[in-house]
Formats: structure tokens, C-alpha cells, sequence
């Protein structure tokens, strides 16, 4: 099979970032910092849940299985994230519906003191 016009397309990568020299130092970064970045990110995530932002898996069986165990967990992260919404939702319309209220009896009361002064300067 010939394949000269396809060895004839092909371009050359000379991309310093991918390097042996840029990938090993890449390596070697991370080797030197990834216990850091770990502690970090366990510095995050749902402390009632006991899950911080840095999960690791195996990465071992089958794939169904590592992929369940990535679903199970963003299925919790999300149902929790869920629930704060809603609570946060329901604490602002309460808050809305108090503010509402607290207007209503200020406009009450100024109609009660204007009646009540109305009268007391007719007298």
C-alpha cells in the first residue's frame, strides 16, 4: 500500500509545551505540589455530607462500576446542592413576605397616627 500523498501531509509538532523535557517538568511539578492542592481542596465541599471537593476513585473493574460510583456521588452532591437551593429560596420569600408585611403595618400605623392627629388638632 502506498502511502506517500498521506507522509506527505503530515506536519511536524514543535510545540515546546510538549516536550519530554516540559512533560517530565510538568510531572515533577505536580509530584512536588499534589499533596498541597489535596489539602486545599478538602478545605471544600459539604461538611454534613463528611465529602469534600477532592474525590478519589480506583480507576480499577469495570468501567460500569467506577462509572456508578462517579454517578452516585454527584447524584448526592447534587440532590444536596438541591436542597440548599430551595432553602435559600424559601428564606428569601419569607424574608420578601416579612419586609411586605412590616411595609403594610408602617402604612397602617401612618393612617392610624394621621387619623389620630386629624382628630386631636380638630378638637
Amino acid at each position: 500500500m502506498n502511502q506517500s500523498p498521506l507522509v506527505e501531509n503530515l506536519v511536524p509538532i514543535n510545540n515546546p509545551e510538549d516536550s519530554e523535557l516540559a512533560i517530565v517538568e510538568k510531572h515533577n511539578y505536580y509530584d512536588i505540589n499534589s499533596a498541597a492542592i489535596e489539602e486545599w481542596f478538602k478545605n471544600f465541599g459539604f461538611e454534613e455530607l463528611q465529602l469534600n471537593c477532592l474525590q478519589k476513585f480506583e480507576g480499577t473493574g469495570p468501567v460500569i462500576d467506577i462509572h456508578t460510583q462517579i454517578d452516585e456521588l454527584l447524584t448526592r452532591i447534587l440532590y444536596h446542592k438541591q436542597q440548599e437551593n430551595e432553602a435559600f429560596l424559601e428564606e428569601i420569600s419569607t424574608r420578601k413576605q416579612r419586609e411586605q408585611e412590616a411595609e403594610e403595618e408602617r402604612k397602617r400605623q401612618e393612617i392610624e397616627d394621621a387619623r389620630v392627629n386629624g382628630f386631636v388638632d380638630s378638637c
